[in-house]
């Protein structure tokens, strides 16, 4: 059983037989310490001061420190917010060509498609380049 939450009635026993490992979101959250390594692997030496203030805003989520390293290293700095729409646009949708934008803004709505459909909607043979 693989579930986001649940409450069991019966968690602990479950899990001493054996049935369930229940695994928490603190086994996926990086600490300022590991904020730091994870850093320097990709380049960015930080402080102690920066990573806990890292901590402080993405709770530790690898997917927001992600996206903070990528404007970090497109801007030179953190940009801090509380907006993750904002991060994403700003980390990966702002770099894109105008090309790239136009193509994704005019497929966004299905949920997959085929080259010639693309082609069709896109309405530029270029579409089998994305």
């Amino acid at each position: 059983m693989a579930a986001r939450f649940i409450e069991l009635p019966s968690m602990e026993e479950l899990i001493l037989k054996g049935y369930l490992l229940h695994v928490t979101k603190e086994t996926f959250e990086f600490m300022p310490d590991d904020i730091v390594k994870y850093y320097k692997l990709c380049g960015i030496n930080l402080n102690k001061t920066e990573a806990d203030k890292l901590y402080s805003i993405t709770e530790g989520w690898i997917s927001a420190l992600y996206l903070l390293m990528l404007n970090f290293k497109a801007e030179g700095s953190f940009m801090i917010t509380n907006n993750i729409y904002k991060m994403v646009e700003n980390a990966i949708y702002k770099p894109l060509s105008e090309d790239i934008k136009d193509f994704l803004l005019k497929m966004c709505i299905f949920d997959s498609f085929t080259k010639e459909q693309a082609v069709y909607i896109w309405g530029n043979e270029n579409a089998e380049f994305f």
